[in-house]
């Protein structure tokens, strides 16, 4: 079955609401449901981009999540735009990416799957500048999953949080 559900991010952040599907079935049985509600989608293997209801203040903010079976999710990545304030462009378009998985093995293919197809979406479709992430120092699959994006690492690191900022600039 698909649902919007809530999710909390952080307390700064509004509410969001996550298109969850299971098949790409069940995607595309309700494309129709999703261009009424203005949400945003991109529907290839078991990805679902949904925005954020509160689009005027927020102009960019996508969650993905990817299921392979009613109750497990994958993961999820959030494609946060970085330059506006108060819903006004004040600086460079730029995306940055965070992402989780639930299962390593599953969940990291999945990612590896879908994130060229994000990057992609946000450089082209969204006129991002550029796409960026901050990996964890040594986290080889998350770095597999950014080379996947053909982000790559920029050499900047920041020890106090343990991460290395990996990019993908527009061409």
């Amino acid at each position: 079955m698909i649902e919007l559900t809530p999710i909390d991010k952080d307390e700064w952040m509004p509410r969001v609401r996550v298109l969850v599907v299971t098949s790409v079935a069940e995607a595309r049985e309700a494309l129709d449901e999703l261009v009424a509600n203005d949400i945003h989608s991109s529907i290839n293997s078991l990805q679902i981009v949904a925005r954020r209801p509160d689009f005027a203040e927020w102009p960019e903010g996508y969650i993905v999540r990817l299921a392979w079976e009613p109750s497990a999710i994958a993961g999820w990545a959030d494609a946060q735009l970085l330059g506006y304030e108060h819903g006004r462009q004040v600086g460079p378009r730029v995306a940055e990416l965070s992402w989780e998985t639930a299962c390593r093995s599953r969940g990291h293919a999945y990612m590896r799957e879908a994130m060229p197809r994000i990057v992609r979406w946000l450089l082209e479709r969204r006129g991002m500048a550029e796409v960026r992430a901050w990996i964890p120092l040594g986290a080889e699959a998350s770095e597999k999953v950014a080379k996947a994006g053909r982000l790559l690492p920029t050499g900047r690191v920041d020890q106090g949080a343990g991460t290395q900022l990996w990019e993908r600039r527009a061409a």
